[in-house]
């Protein structure tokens, strides 16, 4: 436009602008960690499933994970503070032995409780009898 000219209309540097922006974008990224084969002895017992949720993460995390071909949430965590982790759980259903190719979702809170966003990831989940 030949109307655009160089700059914003804050006053704002280059960096200064940058810095906003970094500082938004670090806000409202998630790092997810999470086994991506977790394994249990049975149906019944804790698997190694090391759900993390960084400290460099900004919000709350809850972790719901759902067999795929059949759309069955199988297990739903509490709420886990940044820098918290879950080394190993129980499942919220009892599963038969075999490998069950699953979906977690990862669901950041705000201070307030209100859903910020989410994050996927793939995983498969052995029950070994």
């Amino acid at each position: 436009d030949s109307a655009a000219e160089d700059g914003s209309l804050d006053g704002l540097t280059k960096e200064q602008i940058q810095e906003l922006m970094n500082d938004k974008v670090d806000k409202s990224m998630l790092a997810i960690s999470i086994n991506s084969t977790p394994v249990f002895e049975d149906g019944k017992g804790k698997g190694s499933l090391r759900i993390e949720n960084a400290a460099n993460n900004n919000y709350n995390m809850r972790v719901r994970i759902v067999i795929d071909n059949e759309q069955k949430q199988i297990y739903y965590s509490d709420g886990i503070r940044p820098g918290q982790m879950i080394r190993e759980d129980y499942l919220d259903e009892v599963l038969d032995r075999g490998t069950y190719a699953c979906t977690a979702t990862f669901e950041a809170y705000d201070e307030d409780g209100k859903k910020a966003g989410e994050a996927k990831a793939q995983l498969n989940i052995v029950v070994r009898k």
